[in-house]
């Protein structure tokens, strides 16, 4: 049997005022969804582009556009490409 390489994943660049919209299956926390606009991220991310899960810090997103509670959240790395949300995005009034 002779197996072909695998590709690389695809890793978003997450910097300091990404924001990332987290199902609760996604990060290890209170167990609900999680929008987060990043200010910290574990420096691992680049180093170990291999690792399962990433520690973050940030600010909760809250619907109304005023900053919550400053927050570290371990995020799973596989999740991060469909998390990234654009530059003034906010999470719907029901979350």
């Amino acid at each position: 049997m002779n197996a072909e390489p695998t590709a690389p994943r695809c890793r978003p660049d997450i910097v300091p005022g990404t924001v990332l919209d987290l199902a609760p299956m996604d990060h290890r926390g209170d167990g609900g969804r999680l929008t987060i606009r990043v200010t910290e991220i574990g420096e691992e991310y680049q180093l170990l582009p291999t690792l399962e899960w990433l520690r973050v810090k940030g600010v909760v997103v809250r619907p109304d556009g005023v900053p919550g509670d400053e927050t570290s959240a371990w995020i799973r790395t596989a999740a991060l490409a469909d998390a990234v949300r654009p530059t003034g995005w906010l999470p719907p009034p029901d979350q």
